[in-house]
């Protein structure tokens, strides 16, 4: 048997310029689905929206902190929070380099396979992003994709 650590990572831009629009972009842990959001605090074109980042509700921890995961002068080959191996902190929140780090953990038997999927996407609002989490979770993902 095998336990993997499986890690999810985007990088928020919800603008033109991620340089531009970083100092405007709060994230959060929504309460209801355990999904990272993020909302620009700019009245700019994405002003009122909710992007969200989710690994199908079975993340154990996640960061909306792209110095955490990347570390200092980190890079992308090799992120800081994966060459440590520790949980990410779940810090969220204003005045962060925003992001989305999320972990999950699997066990597979010799031969097995397992299916995991990242949502990335945007709604509205809170509500609209919860109920697009919420119908594609429970979706047949194979058959909305074929279509």
């Amino acid at each position: 048997m095998r336990r993997l650590s499986v890690t999810a990572y985007a990088e928020w831009v919800l603008g033109s310029s991620r340089s531009a629009s970083a100092p405007y972009l709060i994230t959060e842990l929504d309460s209801k689905t355990r999904a990272v959001f993020v909302v620009s605090a700019w009245a700019g074109e994405f002003g009122g929206r909710v992007a969200f980042a989710d690994l199908d509700g079975t993340q154990v921890s996640v960061t909306g902190d792209r110095t955490e995961f990347l570390g200092r002068n980190g890079t992308l080959e090799h992120p800081a929070a994966l060459e440590q191996g520790n949980p990410l902190s779940g810090r969220v929140g204003a005045g962060l380099d925003p992001c989305a780090a999320l972990q999950t953990s699997v066990t597979l038997r010799p031969g097995a396979s397992e299916e995991i999927v990242f949502f990335l996407g945007q709604g509205e609002n809170r509500e609209q992003a919860r109920e697009l989490l919420s119908r594609y979770r429970t979706a047949d993902l194979d058959a909305i994709l074929s279509r």
